[in-house]
């Protein structure tokens, strides 16, 4: 199988909750904070989010896509499912830009 990117991100109080859901695929975290956007970058963490490389249409891939059924206010995306899958990625276009969208951002420390 392809392997592809998937950008997921959740509100904070379903992170480990998340994070649980995931685990039996091995050790992925949300590992970004996320605040609003636009807004300060140094607020708070509102959600929590991750860039995650998995094979395309796989178990790892099939579980995160259910999340947001499960998490009111979470989101998944795959970045793309057609080739040459995760060699398009841009930080950019991709993470920022779907970020932006939901009305968040990544935080930076104060």
């Amino acid at each position: 199988m392809p392997t592809v990117y998937v950008q997921i991100q959740c509100p904070a109080a379903d992170k480990a909750a998340v994070e649980s859901d995931l685990s039996q695929y091995g050790g992925y975290t949300l590992s970004v904070p996320l605040t609003t956007y636009p807004g300060d970058p140094t607020d708070p963490a509102t959600h929590y989010g991750a860039n995650i490389s998995c094979a395309l249409g796989g178990p790892l891939h099939a579980a995160m896509l259910a999340i947001p059924g499960g998490y009111p206010g979470a989101a998944v995306q795959t970045v793309q499912a057609t080739p040459p899958y995760y060699r398009a990625f841009s930080a950019p276009v991709h993470w920022t830009a779907w970020l932006q969208s939901q009305a968040l951002q990544p935080q930076t420390p104060a």
